[in-house]
């Protein structure tokens, strides 16, 4: 089964994604979102981002506030579990 990568840190080590409030990614870099609660915004201008459009099943919505953009870099195009930051989750896979 794949894995899924963390919404803050983008991540795929087991750990307490729910709460995850790491300063940075898995790589050691700057997050560009940040966890307040149950909520993540971007960092700096803390803008409310969409936690489930991160998320493996993504999000529909769009009548909410929350931002559709990727926690991991902010592009509309894509979220966190697509992003080019994010922990690769096949271990097959070469550059």
């Amino acid at each position: 089964s794949a894995k899924s990568v963390c919404a803050t840190c983008l991540g795929i080590s087991i750990h307490q994604v729910r709460n995850c409030s790491l300063p940075h990614l898995w790589n050691g870099t700057e997050v560009f979102a940040q966890r307040q609660g149950r909520e993540l915004s971007a960092r700096g201008t803390g803008k409310p981002i969409c936690l489930y459009f991160n998320l493996p099943k993504g999000c529909t919505d769009s009548s909410h506030s929350q931002k559709h953009i990727c926690s991991g870099c902010g592009s509309p195009s894509h979220g966190a579990q697509a992003c080019i930051r994010a922990e690769s989750t096949d271990s097959s896979h070469s550059v």
